[in-house]
Protein backbone atom coordinates (compact mmCIF):
# COMPACT_ATOMS: atom_id res chain seq x y z
CA UNK A 1 0.00 0.00 0.00
CA UNK A 2 1.76 2.85 -1.16
CA UNK A 3 0.41 6.39 -1.07
CA UNK A 4 -0.18 7.52 -4.68
CA UNK A 5 0.47 10.90 -4.63
CA UNK A 6 -2.29 12.04 -2.92
CA UNK A 7 -3.53 15.29 -1.82
CA UNK A 8 -2.29 17.09 1.75
CA UNK A 9 -5.98 17.14 3.32
CA UNK A 10 -5.94 13.45 1.85
CA UNK A 11 -3.18 12.27 3.14
CA UNK A 12 -3.42 13.89 6.64
CA UNK A 13 -6.56 12.10 6.88
CA UNK A 14 -5.39 8.36 5.89
CA UNK A 15 -2.69 9.00 8.76
CA UNK A 16 -4.84 10.12 10.85
CA UNK A 17 -6.83 6.81 10.63
CA UNK A 18 -4.09 4.86 10.97
CA UNK A 19 -2.79 6.59 14.31
CA UNK A 20 -6.37 5.64 15.45
CA UNK A 21 -6.29 2.31 14.82
CA UNK A 22 -2.68 1.87 16.29
CA UNK A 23 -3.71 3.48 19.30
CA UNK A 24 -7.36 0.99 19.54
CA UNK A 25 -4.94 -1.94 18.96
CA UNK A 26 -2.68 -0.86 21.95
CA UNK A 27 -5.45 -0.87 24.50
CA UNK A 28 -7.12 -3.87 23.01
CA UNK A 29 -6.10 -7.98 24.62
CA UNK A 30 -4.79 -9.59 21.10
CA UNK A 31 -6.00 -12.87 22.60
CA UNK A 32 -9.59 -12.68 21.62
CA UNK A 33 -10.88 -14.51 18.59
CA UNK A 34 -13.80 -13.34 16.92
CA UNK A 35 -15.59 -15.97 15.32
CA UNK A 36 -18.13 -15.80 12.33
CA UNK A 37 -21.54 -17.04 12.10
CA UNK A 38 -20.52 -20.69 11.59
CA UNK A 39 -18.14 -20.32 14.21
CA UNK A 40 -14.93 -20.86 12.91
CA UNK A 41 -12.02 -18.00 13.31
CA UNK A 42 -11.42 -15.29 11.46
CA UNK A 43 -8.49 -14.50 8.92
CA UNK A 44 -7.42 -11.19 11.33
CA UNK A 45 -7.85 -13.36 14.78
CA UNK A 46 -5.02 -14.26 16.65
CA UNK A 47 -5.32 -18.18 17.56
CA UNK A 48 -3.46 -20.10 20.61
CA UNK A 49 -1.76 -22.53 18.29
CA UNK A 50 1.03 -24.85 19.33
CA UNK A 51 3.66 -27.08 18.09
CA UNK A 52 3.84 -30.14 20.40
CA UNK A 53 6.39 -31.56 18.85
CA UNK A 54 8.82 -28.98 19.30
CA UNK A 55 10.13 -27.79 22.80
CA UNK A 56 9.57 -24.20 23.51
CA UNK A 57 12.68 -21.93 24.28
CA UNK A 58 13.01 -18.34 25.56
CA UNK A 59 15.90 -17.95 22.87
CA UNK A 60 14.83 -19.12 19.64
CA UNK A 61 17.61 -20.01 17.18
CA UNK A 62 15.97 -18.01 14.30
CA UNK A 63 15.30 -14.91 13.09
CA UNK A 64 12.99 -14.10 10.48
CA UNK A 65 12.90 -10.31 9.07
CA UNK A 66 10.08 -9.49 6.68
CA UNK A 67 11.18 -6.59 4.97
CA UNK A 68 8.36 -3.92 5.04
CA UNK A 69 6.69 -0.89 3.12
CA UNK A 70 7.19 2.20 6.08
CA UNK A 71 3.28 3.42 5.06
CA UNK A 72 1.83 -0.28 4.93
CA UNK A 73 0.64 -0.81 8.32
CA UNK A 74 -1.81 -2.93 6.71
CA UNK A 75 0.14 -5.93 5.30
CA UNK A 76 2.27 -5.91 8.43
CA UNK A 77 -1.03 -6.78 10.30
CA UNK A 78 -1.65 -9.32 8.13
CA UNK A 79 1.87 -11.09 8.37
CA UNK A 80 1.51 -10.80 12.50
CA UNK A 81 -1.99 -12.81 12.03
CA UNK A 82 -1.38 -15.07 9.58
CA UNK A 83 1.76 -17.13 9.74
CA UNK A 84 3.65 -15.27 12.54
CA UNK A 85 0.81 -15.83 15.18
CA UNK A 86 -0.06 -19.41 13.80
CA UNK A 87 3.44 -20.55 13.98
CA UNK A 88 5.46 -18.38 16.68
CA UNK A 89 4.30 -21.04 19.56
CA UNK A 90 7.08 -23.22 17.89
CA UNK A 91 9.52 -21.47 19.97
CA UNK A 92 12.15 -22.09 16.90
CA UNK A 93 11.99 -18.41 15.88
CA UNK A 94 11.48 -14.52 16.30
CA UNK A 95 10.05 -12.16 13.75
CA UNK A 96 10.33 -9.24 13.16
CA UNK A 97 9.52 -6.05 10.63
CA UNK A 98 12.43 -4.03 8.31
CA UNK A 99 11.30 -0.71 7.90
CA UNK A 100 13.16 2.54 6.39
CA UNK A 101 11.53 5.90 6.19
CA UNK A 102 12.80 9.61 6.68
CA UNK A 103 9.16 10.75 5.99
CA UNK A 104 9.01 13.46 9.06
CA UNK A 105 5.34 12.53 8.87
CA UNK A 106 5.61 8.65 8.89
CA UNK A 107 8.21 8.41 11.74
CA UNK A 108 5.81 8.87 14.56
CA UNK A 109 3.05 6.33 13.29
CA UNK A 110 5.87 3.72 12.71
CA UNK A 111 7.03 4.53 16.53
CA UNK A 112 3.76 4.37 17.76
CA UNK A 113 3.15 0.82 15.90
CA UNK A 114 7.07 -0.50 17.54
CA UNK A 115 5.38 0.42 20.84
CA UNK A 116 2.37 -1.47 20.41
CA UNK A 117 4.26 -4.37 18.48
CA UNK A 118 8.00 -4.30 19.96
CA UNK A 119 8.32 -6.28 16.60
CA UNK A 120 9.78 -3.26 14.29
CA UNK A 121 13.81 -2.80 12.98
CA UNK A 122 13.55 0.42 12.03
CA UNK A 123 16.32 2.35 9.08
CA UNK A 124 15.20 5.91 9.83
CA UNK A 125 18.07 6.93 7.76
CA UNK A 126 17.14 5.31 4.71
CA UNK A 127 14.42 6.97 2.11
CA UNK A 128 11.54 4.55 1.34
CA UNK A 129 11.82 4.02 -2.06
CA UNK A 130 11.28 0.54 -4.72
CA UNK A 131 15.37 1.38 -5.37
CA UNK A 132 16.13 1.07 -1.57
CA UNK A 133 13.95 -1.79 -1.39
CA UNK A 134 15.39 -3.84 -4.02
CA UNK A 135 18.64 -2.90 -3.66
CA UNK A 136 20.43 -1.81 -0.33
CA UNK A 137 17.79 -1.88 2.79
CA UNK A 138 18.21 -5.86 3.04
CA UNK A 139 21.86 -5.04 3.33
CA UNK A 140 21.26 -2.74 5.50
CA UNK A 141 19.32 -4.57 8.19
CA UNK A 142 21.82 -7.31 7.88
CA UNK A 143 24.28 -5.21 8.85
CA UNK A 144 22.64 -3.18 11.71
CA UNK A 145 20.86 -6.59 13.36
CA UNK A 146 24.08 -8.80 13.27
CA UNK A 147 26.15 -5.68 14.51
CA UNK A 148 24.12 -5.07 17.25
CA UNK A 149 21.37 -7.83 17.76
CA UNK A 150 18.00 -7.61 17.98
CA UNK A 151 16.66 -6.33 21.76
CA UNK A 152 20.38 -8.05 22.94
CA UNK A 153 20.26 -10.94 21.00
CA UNK A 154 22.11 -12.96 18.55
CA UNK A 155 20.64 -15.96 16.75
CA UNK A 156 22.29 -18.67 14.59
CA UNK A 157 20.02 -18.18 11.29
CA UNK A 158 18.87 -15.15 9.84
CA UNK A 159 16.33 -14.77 6.99
CA UNK A 160 15.04 -12.26 4.58
CA UNK A 161 11.25 -12.57 3.72
CA UNK A 162 9.31 -10.54 1.77
CA UNK A 163 6.08 -9.11 2.67
CA UNK A 164 4.28 -10.93 -0.14
CA UNK A 165 5.54 -14.10 0.98
CA UNK A 166 3.94 -16.49 3.17
CA UNK A 167 6.18 -19.17 5.33
CA UNK A 168 5.76 -22.43 7.15
CA UNK A 169 8.69 -22.25 9.49
CA UNK A 170 8.24 -25.49 11.10
CA UNK A 171 8.95 -27.30 8.02
CA UNK A 172 11.55 -25.10 6.88
CA UNK A 173 13.46 -25.49 10.34
CA UNK A 174 12.47 -29.38 10.35
CA UNK A 175 13.89 -30.07 6.93
CA UNK A 176 16.83 -27.46 6.16
CA UNK A 177 18.15 -26.29 9.91
CA UNK A 178 17.76 -28.40 12.58
CA UNK A 179 19.73 -30.99 11.37
CA UNK A 180 23.05 -28.39 11.20
CA UNK A 181 22.35 -27.43 15.01
CA UNK A 182 24.95 -29.27 17.50
CA UNK A 183 24.81 -29.04 21.23
CA UNK A 184 26.83 -25.43 21.07
CA UNK A 185 25.22 -24.34 18.24
CA UNK A 186 25.25 -24.19 14.57
CA UNK A 187 27.79 -26.46 13.21
CA UNK A 188 28.51 -24.85 9.90
CA UNK A 189 28.82 -21.49 9.73
CA UNK A 190 28.87 -20.40 6.40
CA UNK A 191 25.43 -21.48 5.12
CA UNK A 192 23.14 -19.67 2.41
CA UNK A 193 19.22 -21.55 1.82
CA UNK A 194 16.99 -20.75 -0.70
CA UNK A 195 15.53 -21.29 -3.98
CA UNK A 196 18.28 -21.10 -6.02
CA UNK A 197 18.14 -17.96 -8.59
CA UNK A 198 21.59 -18.80 -10.03
CA UNK A 199 21.05 -18.45 -13.85
CA UNK A 200 19.92 -15.05 -13.20
CA UNK A 201 22.52 -13.85 -11.00
CA UNK A 202 25.48 -16.30 -12.65
CA UNK A 203 26.76 -16.89 -9.36
CA UNK A 204 25.00 -19.52 -6.42
CA UNK A 205 22.37 -16.39 -5.08
CA UNK A 206 18.86 -16.80 -3.64
CA UNK A 207 15.28 -16.43 -4.94
CA UNK A 208 14.74 -13.29 -2.80
CA UNK A 209 11.14 -13.57 -1.54
CA UNK A 210 12.95 -15.79 1.31
CA UNK A 211 16.41 -16.78 1.88
CA UNK A 212 17.97 -17.86 5.56
CA UNK A 213 21.72 -17.46 6.18
CA UNK A 214 23.72 -18.50 9.03
CA UNK A 215 24.29 -15.74 11.36
CA UNK A 216 28.41 -15.23 10.69
CA UNK A 217 27.75 -15.75 7.28
CA UNK A 218 24.69 -12.77 7.67
CA UNK A 219 27.44 -10.44 9.42
CA UNK A 220 30.10 -11.37 6.50
CA UNK A 221 27.51 -9.76 4.07
CA UNK A 222 27.09 -6.89 6.06
CA UNK A 223 30.35 -6.18 6.33
CA UNK A 224 31.57 -6.45 2.33
CA UNK A 225 28.37 -4.15 1.70
CA UNK A 226 29.47 -1.61 4.19
CA UNK A 227 32.49 -1.64 1.72
CA UNK A 228 31.56 -0.84 -1.02
CA UNK A 229 32.89 2.42 -2.54
CA UNK A 230 29.90 2.98 -4.49
CA UNK A 231 27.04 1.70 -3.14
CA UNK A 232 24.77 3.27 -5.78
CA UNK A 233 26.41 1.27 -8.19
CA UNK A 234 24.94 -2.25 -6.45
CA UNK A 235 23.02 -4.61 -8.41
CA UNK A 236 19.65 -6.45 -7.33
CA UNK A 237 19.43 -7.76 -3.48
CA UNK A 238 19.05 -11.24 -5.14
CA UNK A 239 22.21 -11.29 -6.69
CA UNK A 240 24.19 -9.75 -4.49
CA UNK A 241 23.74 -12.11 -1.66
CA UNK A 242 25.70 -14.18 -3.54
CA UNK A 243 27.79 -12.00 -5.30
CA UNK A 244 29.40 -10.20 -2.23
CA UNK A 245 30.48 -13.70 -1.22
CA UNK A 246 31.75 -15.10 -4.44
CA UNK A 247 33.80 -12.23 -5.71
CA UNK A 248 35.11 -11.69 -2.26
CA UNK A 249 37.04 -15.07 -2.57
CA UNK A 250 34.55 -16.11 0.17
CA UNK A 251 33.53 -19.69 0.44
CA UNK A 252 30.23 -20.57 1.28
CA UNK A 253 27.37 -23.72 1.29
CA UNK A 254 23.97 -23.09 -0.86
CA UNK A 255 21.43 -25.29 0.05
CA UNK A 256 18.55 -25.50 -3.03
CA UNK A 257 15.12 -25.49 -1.53
CA UNK A 258 13.10 -27.83 -3.40
CA UNK A 259 11.02 -26.67 -6.23
CA UNK A 260 7.94 -28.14 -5.25
CA UNK A 261 8.38 -26.23 -1.80
CA UNK A 262 8.35 -22.99 -3.12
CA UNK A 263 5.46 -21.11 -4.94
CA UNK A 264 4.48 -18.01 -6.88
CA UNK A 265 0.48 -17.66 -5.86
CA UNK A 266 -0.43 -16.08 -9.41
CA UNK A 267 -3.10 -16.34 -11.72
CA UNK A 268 -6.89 -17.20 -10.94
CA UNK A 269 -8.00 -17.46 -7.52
CA UNK A 270 -6.83 -20.66 -5.70
CA UNK A 271 -4.65 -21.66 -8.21
CA UNK A 272 -0.36 -21.40 -7.84
CA UNK A 273 2.87 -21.39 -10.36
CA UNK A 274 6.06 -23.22 -8.79
CA UNK A 275 9.04 -20.90 -9.85
CA UNK A 276 11.97 -23.41 -10.81
CA UNK A 277 15.03 -21.25 -12.03
CA UNK A 278 16.32 -24.12 -14.21
CA UNK A 279 13.60 -25.24 -15.83
CA UNK A 280 10.49 -22.52 -16.63
CA UNK A 281 7.60 -22.60 -14.75
CA UNK A 282 5.75 -25.57 -14.00
CA UNK A 283 1.68 -25.43 -13.76
CA UNK A 284 0.91 -27.28 -10.51
CA UNK A 285 -2.58 -26.72 -10.04
CA UNK A 286 -4.72 -25.31 -7.07
CA UNK A 287 -3.69 -24.32 -3.86
CA UNK A 288 -5.15 -27.43 -2.07
CA UNK A 289 -2.79 -29.97 -4.54
CA UNK A 290 0.74 -28.14 -3.41
CA UNK A 291 1.47 -30.54 -0.64
CA UNK A 292 5.05 -30.01 -0.17
CA UNK A 293 5.00 -26.07 -0.77
CA UNK A 294 6.99 -24.51 2.82
CA UNK A 295 7.06 -20.93 0.84
CA UNK A 296 4.90 -18.89 -1.00
CA UNK A 297 5.11 -15.78 -2.72
CA UNK A 298 3.71 -12.91 -4.60
CA UNK A 299 0.67 -12.74 -2.54
CA UNK A 300 -0.41 -8.73 -3.32
CA UNK A 301 -4.31 -9.41 -2.63
CA UNK A 302 -5.76 -10.75 0.45
CA UNK A 303 -7.65 -13.44 -0.79
CA UNK A 304 -4.41 -15.03 -1.61
CA UNK A 305 -3.23 -14.74 1.81
CA UNK A 306 -6.98 -15.70 3.43
CA UNK A 307 -6.68 -19.03 0.44
CA UNK A 308 -2.74 -19.87 1.59
CA UNK A 309 -3.45 -19.67 5.06
CA UNK A 310 -6.45 -21.91 5.03
CA UNK A 311 -4.28 -24.78 4.24
CA UNK A 312 -2.41 -24.81 7.31
CA UNK A 313 -3.01 -25.12 11.24
CA UNK A 314 -0.86 -25.93 14.16
CA UNK A 315 -0.05 -28.77 12.56
CA UNK A 316 1.54 -27.33 9.61
CA UNK A 317 -0.20 -28.56 6.12
CA UNK A 318 -3.45 -29.73 5.80
CA UNK A 319 -4.18 -31.68 2.38
CA UNK A 320 -7.07 -33.07 3.36
CA UNK A 321 -9.04 -30.18 5.31
CA UNK A 322 -12.25 -30.89 3.60
CA UNK A 323 -12.19 -34.85 4.24
CA UNK A 324 -11.02 -34.72 7.49
CA UNK A 325 -13.81 -31.72 8.52
CA UNK A 326 -16.57 -34.73 7.45
CA UNK A 327 -15.22 -37.39 9.88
Amino acid sequence: MYFNNPSPKARIYILTVVALCLLLFSTRSFLHVPKDDQGSTSLFSLPTLSNPSLKSTTKPPWLLITSSASDDFQRRLLVRWSWVSLFQRSGIFDHIFAVSSTDPVLLPLIKKENETFGDILLLDHIEDTAWTANHIKPFEFFKKVTTEGWKGRTYDFVSKVDQDSFVDPVRTWNKYLKGRMGLSGIKKDRVMMSMPHDEFCQCPAPQGGFYTLSWDFAKLIGRLYAKMEKPEDIEQEDCMAGRFPTDAGEQYEFVPMDTEESFDVVGEKGNAIARDWTKGQVQRGHLSNVSKAIFFHQMKEEWKWLAVKELFDEDGWVPNRSSRAQT
